[in-house]
């Protein structure tokens, strides 16, 4: 995401304010959505997350396996529950649905409280 401000005002040496120096004259802004409204309508809690890690520090499935555990760059079960949201069922599997054990502790860990375990264990009777 960029963030563009408005164009700024600049004085030279003599002091004489000069406006439109620098920066966007106009600005163009463009909305796509690509399913995320559906994905939070059913995964909200899930695009909560901060990107500590707290949730595969503290992983038994993630210390044991390590990258084999989640999706691409979306580590642990935050990548699984991902997964299915990117690319669907197949891809949740492959990245490792049933090897979560639904211990608790990505959830206990996590500073936003998201409940990991229970979206793994909702995604099973998909």
């Amino acid at each position: 995401m960029n963030v563009i401000s408005s164009p700024s005002k600049t004085a030279d040496i003599e002091q004489i304010l000069l406006k439109d120096m620098y920066g966007a004259r106009r600005v163009v802004l463009i909305l796509l959505d690509n399913g995320r409204r559906k994905a939070i309508k059913e995964n909200g809690e899930c695009f909560l997350c901060i990107g500590c890690g707290s949730c595969i520090v503290t992983c038994p499935i993630y210390t044991t396996i390590g990258y084999e555990f989640g999706y691409k760059r979306h580590l642990g079960g935050r990548g699984v529950i991902l997964s299915s949201i990117i690319e669907g069922n197949k891809s949740c599997f492959d990245s490792g649905l049933f090897t979560c054990t639904l211990c608790g502790l990505c959830t206990v860990e996590c500073p936003m409280g998201i409940k990991i375990n229970q979206f793994i264990n909702k995604l099973r009777y998909k």
